[in-house]
């Protein structure tokens, strides 16, 4: 197929079709497909003054990403879009819940690799703080896999103190109750 100067300005159904299939093929067309789809046919149609057929739209698709006219969806974000398919909210908002009491990051291209790399490791097991925590130890240990970490608040800066008790003997004691324990949280969801 090659490119073709267009006879009018109006847009054949074969470009409309060719134009839609394009984004179809090209999944990261889908974070704004409407910008992208004005985008390209602007430029293939407008600027070009071209058919939009797949040849001219994959010139386009290629000149436009450099210029970053288009708005593309992230390699993470697209994994994590393969790899969630199918997933209830309920199972999604657990697995970011623990991730969060695991202080890993849960937004952004950062977050989507993380929960991409623990969806792996939490095929067939509940999805809980204790067992993304043990996933987080098996992936950057064993398997080295690079895991993104929320910043922590220093507790030494003053503004991260609290209240700064003044009883004499409260200073080393654990609240009421915990003896000592650590108390994990409860499963909220079973991710199979």
């Amino acid at each position: 197929m090659a490119i073709v100067s267009r006879a009018s300005q109006e847009l054949s159904q074969a470009e409309i079709t060719a134009t839609q299939k394009f984004i179809l093929d090209n999944p990261e067309l889908t974070e704004d497909v409407i910008h992208n789809t004005n985008e390209l046919a602007e430029y293939v149609a407008g600027t070009w003054k071209m058919i939009l057929n797949e040849e001219s739209l994959r010139v386009a698709f290629k000149n436009l990403s450099q210029a970053n006219r288009l708005r593309l969806k992230s390699a993470a974000k697209l994994r994590w879009e393969q790899v969630s398919k199918g997933l209830s909210q309920q199972t999604i908002d657990a697995l970011e819940q623990g991730m969060r009491h695991c202080h890993l990051i849960t937004d952004g291209d950062e977050g989507f690799e993380n929960k991409a790399n623990l969806l792996g490791y939490l095929q067939g097991r509940e999805v809980s703080t204790a067992n993304i925590q043990r996933g987080a130890e098996y992936l950057s240990g064993s398997k080295g896999v690079r895991l993104h970490c929320a910043q922590r608040k220093d507790p030494d800066r003053s503004q991260h103190r609290g209240h700064i008790p003044t009883s004499p003997g409260f200073a080393g004691r654990l609240p009421f109750g915990t003896e000592g324990r650590f108390e994990p949280h409860p499963v909220v969801s079973t991710f199979t």
